[in-house]
């Protein structure tokens, strides 16, 4: 069984929160003032600890930096598809 971990307290202008699973190699991210949520696979299991052990890595930078890279895949949905 693996578990989500869920990143939340840091600034970003964009995103609210983040959700990574290591062993699963996948993301998710909030956007502040929406409903929209991003999903993405592919993400390398050594950033996703690095996000969750290094605690002055934004959030935005960090999505930025690795979620768009050419080999992370994404797709978008929304809170009201999960319901």
């Amino acid at each position: 069984m693996t578990y989500n971990t869920l990143v939340a307290d840091r600034y970003s202008a964009w995103v609210s929160a983040v959700t990574v699973n290591p062993v699963l190699q996948t993301a998710q991210v909030r956007v502040k003032g929406s409903d929209d949520i991003y999903k993405y696979s592919n993400v390398p299991t050594l950033e996703c600890l690095r996000l969750l052990n290094t605690p002055d890595i934004s959030l935005g930078r960090w999505v930025n930096r690795v979620l768009k890279a050419d080999d992370v895949f994404c797709t978008k949905s929304s809170l009201e598809s999960l319901l």
